[in-house]
């Protein structure tokens, strides 16, 4: 994909000579954008250029809190690498908080962190 986001011409030649091949699906290089916003509206963009009935598979999405938000711009598949970041981190997330499982306020700890996971 095209890394310039001002540069919509090129996004859609792209486009164009991606979906004469006959791949199963087209990734997507979550790096589009400075910020979520322009990340959502070139999603919007280049989606709308790709074949409808092939999947749309979004690379290395680092937050959760976008997630809804792809997912409602028709990519079917999502790449995070949010979850191996929490597991090297030893992170654990709640409704409230995230919680660095390994801290030594939680050693003697023995209830579950989030109860309405109960």
């Amino acid at each position: 994909m095209i890394h310039d986001e001002t540069n919509l011409d090129l996004h859609i030649m792209n486009c164009k000579i991606l979906t004469k091949f006959l791949f199963d699906d087209f990734a997507i290089d979550r790096s589009l954008g400075k910020n979520h916003q322009k990340m959502f509206d070139l999603l919007n963009f280049i989606v709308l250029q790709l074949s409808s009935d092939k999947l749309n598979h979004l690379l290395s999405t680092g937050d959760l809190k976008s997630l809804a938000a792809i997912i409602m711009r028709n990519i079917d598949i999502i790449d995070n690498v949010q979850s191996t970041r929490s597991v090297r981190y030893e992170l654990l997330f709640t409704k409230q908080e995230k919680i660095k499982i390994l801290h030594q306020s939680y050693k003697k700890r023995f209830t579950t962190p989030e109860l309405s996971c109960i």
